[in-house]
C-alpha cells in the first residue's frame, strides 16, 4: 500500500471509529479513532512534507469538527437516533409519591437494610432507607417519613405484652 493510500485509510478509519462511538459508548472506539487520526497526521508529514502535514492536520481537525456537528444535528432525526432518544420531554417526569398511601404502614424488609434496601408494603416493593441502624432481612419495618421517592423506615416495635 503506498503512502497516500495509507494516509486515506487512517483518516477514514479514524472518522469512522469516532462516529461509531455514538453507538458503542465507553470511550474505546473514540480513543482508537483519535489514535488513527494521529497516525494519519504523522503519515501526512511523511507523504506531503512539513507544509502539507500542517495543512493535513488543519483539514483533519476541521473534518472531525464538521462530521461531529453534522452527526449531532442529524443523528437525533435518524431512525437509530429516534430509537435511542426520549419520545417526550423528560421535564414532565415525576417520581412515585408514596407519602400519601404508605406513611405509617408496617411491612417487611426484603433485603438487609444497610441502610438502604427494599421492603414490601401492601404487596408493593419500595426502595427504603433505615433510620439510623441496620435492619436485617425479613424484619418488620414501619414507614416513619416519606417525601417523594425517599422513604425512611424503622424497625416495627413488637406487640405490647410480648410473646409467651
Amino acid at each position: 500500500m503506498d503512502s497516500m493510500m495509507l494516509f486515506a485509510f487512517w483518516v477514514v478509519l479514524g472518522v469512522g471509529l469516532i462516529l461509531a462511538e455514538v453507538f458503542v459508548p465507553g470511550g474505546v472506539l473514540g480513543t482508537l479513532g483519535g489514535g488513527a487520526l494521529i497516525l494519519a497526521i504523522v503519515s501526512a508529514f511523511s507523504v506531503f512534507g512539513p507544509e502539507g502535514g500542517v495543512l493535513a492536520l488543519l483539514l483533519i481537525v476541521c473534518l472531525v469538527g464538521v462530521v461531529l456537528f453534522i452527526g449531532v444535528r442529524l443523528f437525533p432525526k435518524s431512525p437509530a437516533g429516534r430509537r435511542l432518544s426520549l419520545k417526550r420531554n423528560g421535564a414532565d417526569f415525576k417520581v412515585m409519591d408514596v407519602a400519601g398511601d404508605l406513611l405509617g404502614q408496617t411491612g417487611q424488609a426484603v433485603t438487609d437494610l444497610r441502610p438502604g434496601g427494599i421492603a414490601l408494603f401492601a404487596g408493593r416493593r419500595v426502595d427504603v432507607v433505615a433510620d439510623g441502624q441496620w435492619i436485617p432481612k425479613d424484619s418488620a419495618v414501619v414507614i416513619v417519613t416519606a417525601r417523594g421517592s425517599h422513604v425512611t423506615v424503622r424497625p416495627a416495635s413488637p406487640p405490647a405484652g410480648g410473646a409467651a
